[in-house]
């Protein structure tokens, strides 16, 4: 993967400097193959280190063990990750995952009954995205206002769409259980935008979709329990 992106590189910038040639698709379709080469990568490293190093047997103090628990019943992985790394302080993230993932497993075998019900994809605070969709649909009725986004603005339109549907593809994903499923979910996005953002001059507007589509979704994300903010 990482040898092909050093070449898809390469011919972008050959096509840029000797045929004057720079499209967006290309871009981004290189930088997607760059970021997830790399995920790989360190993936690979990291499961390698652990297969030669091993992982380190380490101790709760009993009430913080009991927080720890509770979180994980409670389903707030990162809660008890955050909680590992504030009573061992200088252990890596990768460290404290895995030793959650692990509990995850031992409990949900022997204690299963008390874990909280598993939260539902669509269980958002409507409310609230309703109200920050408006205050967008106003901030995009001053763009227009300004003449920002009225240059041929069927393309610019279909940009900002794109722009704004990896955003909320990308927020959203974390809902999803399966990494696989959120890779598959946020790939099909920015192939969407590379497909509908053929010019260079459109980047800009698809990445203000995309912050706008990231802040509706941000703004429906439901806090977590009152535990769970203890905890954090």
């Amino acid at each position: 993967g990482l040898a092909f992106t050093a070449v898809y590189f390469a011919k972008i910038i050959q096509a840029s400097v000797w045929e004057d040639v720079s499209d967006t698709p290309s871009w981004m379709i290189a930088y997607a193959s760059f970021f997830f080469s790399m995920m790989i990568l360190f993936n690979v490293l990291r499961d390698y280190q652990k297969f030669v190093h091993g992982s380190p047997n380490r101790t709760l103090p009993a009430g913080q063990d009991e927080l720890l628990r509770q979180a994980i019943f409670d389903r707030d992985v990162r809660g008890a990750a955050r909680l590992y790394r504030r009573n061992f302080p200088g252990v890596s993230r990768d460290e404290s995952t895995d030793f959650v993932a692990r509990l995850n497993l031992e409990l949900q075998a022997k204690e299963p009954e008390k874990f909280a019900p598993p939260r539902k994809l669509w269980d958002f605070k409507w409310r609230a995205m309703g109200l920050c969709l408006l205050i967008e649909l106003f901030a995009l009725l001053i763009a227009f206002r300004l003449h920002l986004l009225d240059a041929d603005p069927a393309e610019k339109l279909s940009a900002f769409g794109s722009g704004f549907l990896f955003g909320v593809s990308v927020i959203f994903s974390f809902r999803l259980k399966f990494t696989r499923i959120r890779f598959v979910v946020i790939m099909v996005s920015v192939l969407a935008g590379a497909l509908t953002v053929p010019q260079l001059y459109l980047s800009s507007v698809y990445f203000t979709g995309f912050a706008f589509g990231a802040i509706l979704m941000i703004a429906g994300i439901k806090r977590q329990s009152r535990r769970a903010a203890q905890i954090n």
